[in-house]
């Protein structure tokens, strides 16, 4: 898998008031969990560009005053309204540790089925495996070529030295459809979510009078 470097410095105080603080100034709150203690840090926001808005899932080889840690982005808090990053946890695997990564799906060829008018659906965009994080593949390749109309592949089919997956076997990683069943499948998809929609519509006067 493809690494990314960023660094930081330890924090010197660890609270609310300090976090508000560090955010005022352009730096995130961060913590390293895993291995060792929780390590406490902060990082300059502009370093999370290429880190978080991306499909791509890293290593990432986190400097903190010097010290090294190699670690993956486990979880990203945002503000709700300016959609800022607020907060970053990494977490650090032991030794021999296996973790689970969601990763993303990638097609080579041009399918059969859809030069013959059919289309493509790929229901999962990333992937769940499992595995020694230096294990880790960039991205789950699936070649698409020989798909025709019907056909596809599913999570028991992919094999990657080293990781195993963990999604539902009999899930489809890819599948070609006609064009008119995957139309209706977004027509339907549609569909329930107005239904949805208009159920808590309803909902909503019951919920008042009861206030």
């Amino acid at each position: 898998m493809e690494a990314i470097a960023i660094k930081g410095s330890a924090r010197k105080a660890v609270g609310k008031k300090d976090s508000k603080s560090l955010r005022k100034e352009g730096m995130v709150p961060c913590v390293i969990y895993g291995a060792n203690d929780p390590i406490h840090f902060v990082v300059d926001e502009r370093h999370f560009k290429n880190l978080v808005y991306t499909p791509n899932v890293y290593v990432v080889n986190v400097d903190v005053d010097g010290k090294n840690f190699t670690t993956y982005l486990k979880d990203i808090q945002f503000h709700p309204v300016t959609d800022r990053i607020v907060h970053a946890d990494f977490f650090e695997p032991k030794e021999g540790q296996e973790v689970s990564l969601k990763i993303p799906v990638r097609t080579t060829g041009a399918a059969i089925g859809v030069l013959n008018g059919g289309r493509m659906r790929i229901p999962q965009r990333k992937i769940t495996v499992r595995g020694l994080l230096s294990a880790m593949p960039d991205n789950v390749e699936i070649e698409v070529s020989e798909l025709k109309i019907g056909s596809g592949v599913r999570i028991s089919d992919l094999s990657i030295p080293g990781v195993e997956f963990t999604d539902a076997s009999n899930n489809y990683a890819v599948f070609i459809k006609t064009a008119r069943g995957a139309i209706e499948d977004e027509l339907g998809e549609e569909e329930e979510e107005g239904t949805e929609a208009a159920a808590e519509g309803e909902e909503a006067p019951a919920a008042e009078s009861e206030a």
